[in-house]
């Protein structure tokens, strides 16, 4: 992932933007005691009331089965979905729908003439998630595995790089290794944003429920999406070169697996992994999936200031 991003030329690493951004993650979330904050903090109080009463299993089962389709929210207009007066977009809408139409969608799954149409339905809201057929297909698998007793391997103690490889060779839809040419040769870049995410989700619900968590948290990488480098690019850590500032700020598509998406991509894991390593210098002990959180939610804030941010890029897929 390193080498990838020093050659490649798209996108640039700003070492000083990334240490004002690294004091400040510190200021405000050091300790003594270490306030770190997990994403489903963002979460509507439904889900985390739902996730914190649930045994273990179904909170595992439940997060399962929303990282199985969650990917791509951005399509327009943007699919929302309302509930107790309050209107959601994104990863907190789907949270949402899934709490309340869970049975049904697991009914929807099990019979094999569903259409996408009707998982739609399903799922509630208002306008449509895009790559809709996908989602369905996900989700009548990961239902069905469940189902099997799956989740006993999901949450065997192993390494979590280990359990995250394990998702992406084992799961539909949580493949997430790009392969591209380069001057140097084939390079081979393992993201596993949603596998890792969905690791990390299981590592904190372990500790949530009074357990010690899975061995080697720490080794997992960022979760390249679309949210952190748009922050990251924001904060002035992620500089972009002209032609491709021109084609994220406009909302030009960058194809899957094109080097101007990778290359954010693979920046931000390697950017998370600096951001990291100088917070630790301040004295504050982070994970780059801690971090991760940190940018995200921070990422959710900014989103909602008077002051829009920049986009962030656009690219249909199913892997974030």
């Amino acid at each position: 992932m390193c080498r990838f991003v020093q050659t490649q030329t798209c996108v640039e690493i700003d070492e000083a933007a990334l240490k004002y951004l690294a004091s400040e993650l510190a200021a405000a979330y050091g300790g003594p005691p270490v306030k770190v904050l997990h994403w489903l903090a963002a979460a509507p109080a439904s889900v985390q009331v739902f996730i914190n009463q649930a045994h273990l299993q179904e909170a595992v089962s439940f997060l399962t089965l929303f990282h199985a389709i969650g990917f791509c929210y951005w399509g327009e207009p943007r699919w929302t979905f309302t509930s107790y007066g309050t209107t959601y977009n994104g990863s907190l809408a789907l949270l949402h729908s899934l709490r309340e139409n869970l049975y049904h969608l697991k009914n929807l799954a099990a019979n094999q003439t569903t259409t996408p149409e009707q998982f739609s339905a399903g799922l509630g809201g208002v306008n449509r998630l895009c790559l809709l057929p996908e989602r369905l297909e996900f989700f009548r698998d990961l239902t069905k595995r469940l189902q099997e007793g799956e989740l006993t391997r999901l949450l065997q103690e192993e390494d979590c790089l280990t359990k995250a490889f394990y998702i992406e060779a084992s799961y539909s839809g949580f493949q997430d290794t790009a392969r591209i040419d380069t001057p140097q040769g084939k390079v081979i870049l393992p993201f596993l944003k949603r596998a890792q995410l969905l690791v990390s989700d299981i590592d904190y619900l372990i500790r949530l429920k009074g357990g010690s968590g899975l061995p080697e948290a720490d080794r997992l990488t960022a979760f390249a999406d679309y949210k952190v480098p748009q922050l990251l690019r924001e904060a002035g850590a992620l500089i972009y070169d002209p032609e491709l500032s021109e084609k994220v700020d406009n909302k030009i598509e960058l194809p899957e697996d094109s080097l101007e998406e990778l290359s954010i991509r693979a920046s931000t894991i390697v950017a998370v992994d600096k951001l990291k390593r100088l917070i630790a210098q301040r004295g504050v002990s982070l994970s780059a999936a801690e971090v991760d959180n940190l940018l995200w939610l921070k990422s959710q804030k900014e989103a909602q200031a008077p002051s829009a941010i920049r986009p962030y890029h656009r690219t249909m897929t199913c892997r974030y």
